[in-house]
């Protein structure tokens, strides 16, 4: 299940923002960790230079995905992992403020709870594996020790026995997004093995056809009865030999259609102007918006705006929300414009507030 939540970014001044985010560095903890069922493990990564929220997922052997974080702005996030079983966990950035809004994902790193595979790297003299800090669910934290000793047949002191790791099953909605406000998305797939693959929105693939294997497909979703839903894709994949692969398992997953776009009423603009006197401030819009935006209730919610001075906003890009929010630009002009978008994409109408000659407010218009 895709997160709902909207993140909360408040941007800061002269922030640099890159093209496409960047994908978190892992602090803790530490690929092929060991755990005991009902261990809590805390999640810990660097934060970014910039305005940004945090998503990890977790899947289980079969490609399901079990828990996710949602979009948040700190820097840990915890899980409990109930059940034995070997599981599989990513992180990626997201950022209003960037050209593209998804990092992609990081390297896939594994857990195994309360099982020794034999996949695994195995120490041979069967010293224990650090797992760096990890928090008992009912007891206090435990320091660099092992909840699984990996055993071996290797004689002692012999070198360490690397085999194949488990072959990885996972499919995305559009790289990861979270909202659309499209029904014409693309299908990122990385099933190991796979020659053909096959796509449905429904669990029981009527009309479906096995299709070459391919890490990028084209999909439509299902037609929506609503502006607000919650849209599925159903994946399966065979290999050379037509063995279904992911141990049978159907893959799935969703995300939130949103089709209707936010609303924007412009409050006040405050200038900094202070006389007109002053001519370098008067040939320039200086001062402070204050915006009321609203996004249908469970909807993607407002994440961008734009502030400018000509009539379709053709002389500035989309910035992070933020109201009040500080407006310098350098045309002047007797009016002052907003829009704002949410996470699907949608955009509101145009909103406009009128300014006399020195910059001062006096009327509110509303351009629809």
């Amino acid at each position: 299940m895709l997160p709902t939540a909207t993140p909360t970014l408040t941007p800061t001044p002269n922030i640099n923002y890159p093209a496409i985010p960047v994908i978190p560095q892992i602090v803790s903890p530490a690929d092929e960790l060991y755990l005991s069922s009902g261990q809590s493990v805390t999640f810990q990564w660097d934060a970014l230079a910039y305005p940004a929220a945090y998503l990890i997922y977790i899947y289980d052997e079969n490609g399901q995905r079990i828990g996710d974080s949602g979009d948040i702005d700190g820097i840990s996030w915890s899980y409990t992992f109930q059940n034995s079983g070997v599981y599989y966990w990513t992180i990626s950035s997201l950022c209003a403020g960037c050209q593209s809004y998804f990092s992609g994902y990081s390297h896939t790193y594994t857990v195994y709870v309360g099982v020794v595979p034999s996949t695994a790297t195995v120490p041979a003299t069967n010293t224990p594996n650090p797992t760096g800090t990890v928090t008992p669910s009912d007891g206090p934290t435990a320091t660099s020790t092992p909840i699984i000793t990996p055993t071996s047949t290797q004689p002692a002191g012999s070198p360490t026995v690397t085999r194949t790791p488990n072959p990885v099953c996972s499919v995305s909605i559009g790289d990861g997004q979270l909202y659309t406000n499209q029904r014409d998305i693309t299908i990122h797939a990385n099933v190991t093995g796979a020659v053909e693959m096959q796509l449905s929105n429904d669990n029981n693939f009527n009309a479906a056809i096995w299709r070459p294997y391919a890490p990028t497909q084209s999909w439509t979703l299902s037609s929506p009865s609503q502006t607000l839903l919650t849209l599925q894709v159903f994946a399966r994949f065979r290999d050379a030999q037509g063995n279904q692969l992911c141990n049978g398992a159907v893959m799935i997953d969703d995300i939130l259609y949103d089709a209707q776009p936010p609303t924007l009423r412009i409050v006040s603009f405050t200038s900094n102007v202070v006389s007109a006197s002053n001519q370098a401030a008067a040939a320039a819009i200086n001062g402070t918006l204050t915006i009321e935006a609203t996004d249908q209730q469970g909807g993607s919610g407002v994440l961008q705006m734009r502030i400018g001075a000509l009539p379709d906003l053709a002389d500035v890009g989309w910035r992070p929300f933020v109201s009040p929010a500080t407006v310098a630009l350098s045309q002047n002009g007797q009016m002052i414009y907003a829009q704002v978008q949410d996470g699907a994409g949608n955009v509101s109408h145009i909103a406009g507030w009128a300014l006399d000659g020195n910059g001062k407010t006096y009327l509110p218009i509303v351009k629809r």
